[in-house]
């Protein structure tokens, strides 16, 4: 099968993503496989177990934060209000502000071209 075939449209690898995010959480380990993720992503290979321990914690306490606000924040009732809409927007565009830092940051070389 040439590359071309092998490719996932976007659609698929969006469903895809969904399907493991699902099964992930479904099985109680979508912050842990966030923190592989993070772990791969962010943390120099020479990180020590201990800066890699300490991070993990970091990162489960960002999560339990950011839940157990979630939880607290919304509105009472089974539908979401507006205010509920507007807080979780909110979220997202902080969010999005950090990951735009750390892509930065990432992305930053040394030296003059």
């Amino acid at each position: 099968m040439d590359e071309a075939k092998r490719r996932l449209t976007r659609e698929q690898f969006q469903q895809l993503v969904e399907g493991v995010t699902r099964k992930l959480a479904d099985n109680g380990l979508l912050i842990e496989a966030g923190w592989v993720g993070f772990e791969k992503l962010v943390l120099p290979e020479h990180a020590s177990p201990a800066q890699r321990a300490d991070m993990r914690k970091a990162f489960f306490g960002g999560a339990y934060h950011v839940f157990t606000a979630m939880m607290t924040m919304m509105d009472t009732g089974e539908e979401p209000t507006d205010a509920d809409t507007a807080r979780l927007e909110r979220m997202h565009l902080e969010l999005e502000r950090f990951k735009k830092e750390v892509l930065v940051a990432a992305m930053h070389t040394k030296g003059t071209a």
